[in-house]
């Protein structure tokens, strides 16, 4: 089936059945990639679960996965004022979380039945531009609040649209300079936790 829509003085066409399939190629990616990670560690160290919490969040074992990642993050780019690692935090984040959710013995996260979540996890991008993201999804910003991310503040809900100040606020969203380095200096902390990332 084939979808037509009139724009402006062209036609705008997709094939139905190709985003059909891009999009599943997408959500089965998302819980491949999470599986494999889940396998992969436990093939590199075994007792890697022994050392989470069972059951919910360790910030500190977070903070260990964005310290690992940082150097290859940043690379050369680390003298770019912000770098990719403080862009991109809330999406680093949530990444991390939702990798050790993926390593709990209790309740652990499953990729294949929460494949929605690839979508909503890549909306976290677009924070790095700056830019705001406007979401009434629950489970999206719990997410992000659980992890700690500072680019909290740059994620609203539909209804907040109508406060004034705020939409005024994100109208010029500026990077917290002070914090690019004081995140550093945080992750440079041995978070006496191993890095499963």
């Amino acid at each position: 089936m084939q979808i037509r829509a009139q724009a402006g003085q062209g036609t705008v066409s997709f094939n139905s059945q190709l985003t059909h399939s891009v999009v599943s190629e997408f959500r089965n990616s998302w819980a491949n990639e999470i599986d494999n990670f889940f396998v992969n560690v436990l093939k590199l160290e075994p007792g890697i679960q022994q050392k989470l919490p069972a059951r919910g969040d360790s910030i500190e074992a977070i903070e260990a996965c964005l310290a690992s990642a940082r150097d290859a993050l940043d690379g050369d780019l680390y003298a770019h004022d912000p770098p990719p690692s403080f862009r991109l935090d809330a999406f680093l984040r949530v990444r991390a979380l939702v990798l050790l959710r993926r390593l709990r013995k209790m309740e652990p996260y499953n990729p294949a039945k929460r494949q929605n979540d690839s979508f909503d996890h890549e909306l976290l991008k677009y924070l790095a531009y700056p830019a705001a993201l406007c979401s009434d999804d629950r489970l999206l910003i719990a997410s992000v609040r659980a992890t700690k991310s500072w680019q909290v503040r740059w994620i609203i809900r539909p209804r907040q649209l109508r406060q004034r100040q705020l939409v005024e606020s994100l109208a010029s969203l500026d990077w917290p300079y002070d914090e690019p380095a004081q995140q550093a200096n945080e992750a440079d902390k041995d978070p006496g936790t191993g890095s499963p990332c």
